[in-house]
């Protein structure tokens, strides 16, 4: 059951990233959303973009029947002109949902704090109009 919800979930997800903004350029683009929160964020600096890309690339992994928490959980995708460069789930305990499966950090970093820093700040800026 949980499986599926987070299958439909992302489908879902997927499918409004690809309205967020065209750019015009090779710039890369992301798309974050935050567990059932109804605020998606489409818009990053490139530095932050490849700083969250370049840490992902460069873990690796092992599969893991640890528990993971859709509730503080954030799907990021990010994508340059048609090409989905990364897509992922991570939850605050830094577990990764991952082609239908859970994964945890194996060697390297990722730095959740940075992300949902990055989010909420995006999220102030939203509601401040």
């Amino acid at each position: 059951m949980k499986r599926s919800c987070l299958t439909i979930l992302s489908a879902i997800l997927l499918c409004l990233s690809s309205c967020s903004k065209n750019s015009t350029n090779s710039d890369k683009e992301i798309a974050v959303y935050y567990g059932v929160s109804n605020y998606a964020m489409f818009e990053a600096e490139q530095q932050d973009i490849d700083f969250i890309l370049n840490q992902y690339r460069s873990l690796t992994f092992i599969q893991t029947n640890q528990s993971f928490s859709l509730f503080t959980a954030f799907y990021v995708v990010i994508n340059q002109e048609e090409e989905i460069l990364v897509r992922f789930f991570v939850d605050e305990n830094n577990i990764f949902w991952i082609n239908d499966s859970y994964y945890q950090i194996q060697t390297g970093t990722f730095d959740y704090q940075f992300l949902k820093n990055l989010y909420e700040n995006s999220y102030q800026k939203a509601m401040k109009g």
